[in-house]
C-alpha cells in the first residue's frame, strides 16, 4: 500500500530528484509523537543556527555557536541509525520532508564555523545514508561536492570524513564518473603518498574498487597510473592477518582486477596479475566472508563482483568467483544475487573447466541449499575451496557416489550430485518437496551419465 501511495503522490512531479519524491511520499504520520517532538527540536535549532550564521557572514562577522547546535547535531546521529532499521528510516524521511538537509550540508560546508560543528555535521551525513535510496537523496541534494571538498580539508579528520562518505556515494556508476571528473582520483593520490592509516586506506581501496568495476572509469584510472598505488596499500596489508587488514588487502586486490579487466593497453598487467594470484593463494573466501561479517560489511550490489569470473584472465575469474563465494557466506547477501537475478549464471560457475571457478561455485551453491533444503534432506558438506586454494591440476577420476539412504541425502563434499539437487529444487520443485523416488534414483542416473563420459 505505501509504494502505491508514493506511486501516486509522485505521479504528478517532474522526474527530476526521483529518490527525493519517493521519500517525500513516504507516510511518516504514525510516527509517535515523542521522535516527532525530538527531531522538530533539532530541525529548529539548525534552521536558526543556518539563519544565525548567514546573517553574521552578510555583516562580515564571526558566527557564534550556541552549545545546543552540538547536542542537536549529536542527536540527529543518534536519531539516524542504526542502518536497515525501519524506525530510522521514517525519522530519516520525516527529516527530509521537513527540508533539513540543505542547514545540514550548509554546516559542514562553511568553513568559518567551529571545526567541531563542521565534523559532527559531517558525520550526521554519513549515519544518513543507510541505504541506496537515502544515498541517492543526499546525493540529489548536493552531497557529491560537500564529500570531494572534505578531501581538500587540512585536518585528517575531516579529509577521512570525506572518504567515508564517498565510500556509500561510489557505489553508483553515474556518481563513480562525476566524481573523477570532479579531481577524486588526485585528491586520493595525495592521501596515497601520506603514512599508511589502517582504516583510511581501507576507505580508499573500496572507493577505488567501486570505481574499477566500472568500465568507464578504467581508462582514466590507469592515466592516473593509480595501479601502483594499489599495490602499495596491498603490499602494506601483509603486516597482519588482522580482519581490517585482510579487508584492505582484499578491496585492493579486487580494485586492481577491475584494472586488470580494462579493454585496452595496461602497463604493468604482468604484476597485476601476480598479485591477484599470490591473493588467490593465500586466502580463502571463508576467511573474507567471516572478516566481512566481524566488520559489519554492507553492500549495495552484488553484480559488480561476479562481473569478474567474465574476464579473459584466469586469475581475475577465480577472483570474480571467489569474491561470489565471499559474498554468499552471509544470508543478507544470498537474497541480493537472488535479487539481482545471478542465480542461473551462478550455478554455471559448478560446472566451469578452471577448477578453482569450479571448486567456488560448488561452495556458493552449498551456501544457498542452507536456505532450501528440507528436513527430510539433510546434506552434510565440506566444501573443498574453505581449504587452501589449489593450482590448476589435470581433473582426477570422480569417485563412486554413495547410494542415498533411504531417509536422507548425504553428501561428502560439493559435487554434481549437489548441483543436480539445487537445480531440481530451483526449477523443478520450487514448492514442493524433492520426491524421494527422485532422490533415490539420481546418484545411479549420473554415475551412468559420467561412465558414458558425458560430464
Amino acid at each position: 500500500r505505501m509504494e502505491q501511495q508514493v506511486e501516486e503522490r509522485m505521479a504528478d512531479q517532474p522526474p527530476l530528484q526521483p529518490a527525493v519524491n519517493r521519500t517525500l511520499a513516504v507516510n511518516t504520520s504514525h510516527m509517535c509523537a515523542s521522535q516527532k517532538a525530538y527531531l522538530d527540536a533539532a530541525l529548529a535549532q539548525l534552521k536558526s543556527f543556518q539563519r544565525s550564521v548567514a546573517s553574521a557572514d552578510s555583516l562580515g562577522r564571526h558566527p557564534t555557536t550556541p552549545i545546543e547546535i552540538l547536542h542537536q547535531l549529536y542527536s540527529l546521529c543518534e536519531a539516524f541509525g542504526p542502518w536497515e532499521d525501519e524506525e530510522a528510516e521514517l525519522r530519516k524521511a520525516y527529516f527530509t520532508q521537513q527540508l533539513g538537509m540543505e542547514p545540514l550540508l550548509a554546516c559542514i560546508t562553511n568553513t568559518r564555523l567551529m571545526y567541531n560543528v563542521r565534523l559532527l555535521a559531517a558525520t550526521a551525513l554519513q549515519c544518513f545514508g543507510g541505504s541506496e535510496l537515502l544515498q541517492r537523496v543526499a546525493l540529489e541534494k548536493g552531497a557529491l561536492p560537500v564529500a570531494m571538498s572534505l578531501l581538500k580539508e587540512e585536518q585528517t579528520p575531516m579529509r577521512s570524513m570525506g572518504v567515508s562518505l564517498l565510500m556509500g556515494y561510489l557505489s553508483f556508476e553515474d556518481v563513480q564518473c562525476k566524481a573523477i571528473e570532479l579531481g577524486l582520483l588526485d585528491s586520493f593520490k595525495q592521501f596515497l603518498s601520506e603514512p599508511y592509516q589502517l582504516a583510511t586506506f581501507g576507505d580508499l581501496a573500496f572507493c577505488l574498487q567501486n570505481c574499477a568495476f566500472n568500465s568507464q572509469c578504467r581508462g582514466t584510472m590507469l592515466s592516473k597510473d593509480i595501479l601502483p598505488d594499489l599495490i602499495n596499500i596491498y603490499d602494506r596489508s601483509l603486516e597482519s592477518n588482522h580482519y581490517k587488514h585482510l579487508l584492505n588487502r582484499y578491496c585492493a586486490i579486487l580494485a586492481i582486477a577491475g584494472l586488470m579487466s580494462h579493454e585496452g593497453e595496461v602497463p604493468q598487467r604482468t604484476e597485476g596479475l601476480r598479485v591477484v594470484r599470490s591473493f588467490l593463494d593465500t586466502l580463502t573466501s571463508l576467511e573474507i566472508g567471516q572478516a566481512e561479517e566481524t566488520n559489519g560489511c554492507v553492500l549495495t550490489f552484488m553484480n559488480p563482483f561476479f562481473s569478474l569470473t567474465t574476464s579473459q584472465y584466469p586469475e581475475v575469474q577465480e577472483l570474480g568467483a571467489f569474491a561470489t563465494a565471499a559474498l554468499a557466506y552471509r544470508v543478507q547477501n544470498r537474497q541480493k544475487l537472488r535479487d539481482e537475478n545471478l542465480m542461473e549464471q551462478i550455478q554455471c560457475l559448478a560446472w566451469s573447466p578452471n577448477r578453482n571457478v569450479r571448486a567456488s561455485g560448488q561452495l556458493i551453491i552449498s551456501y544457498f541449499l542452507q536456505d532450501i533444503v528440507t528436513p527430510t534432506e539433510t546434506i552434510e558438506t565440506t566444501p573443498a575451496s574453505q581449504q587452501q586454494p589449489q593450482q590448476q591440476q589435470p581433473q582426477q577420476p570422480q569417485q563412486q557416489q554413495q547410494q542415498p539412504q533411504k531417509d536422507s541425502m548425504k553428501l561428502t563434499a560439493p559435487s554434481l550430485l549437489e548441483v543436480c539437487l539445487f537445480v531440481l529444487r530451483q526449477k523443478v520443485f520450487p514448492t514442493n518437496a524433492i520426491p524421494q523416488a527422485t532422490l533415490d534414483q539420481l546418484p545411479a542416473f549420473l554415475q551412468t551419465r559420467l561412465t558414458q563420459g558425458r560430464h
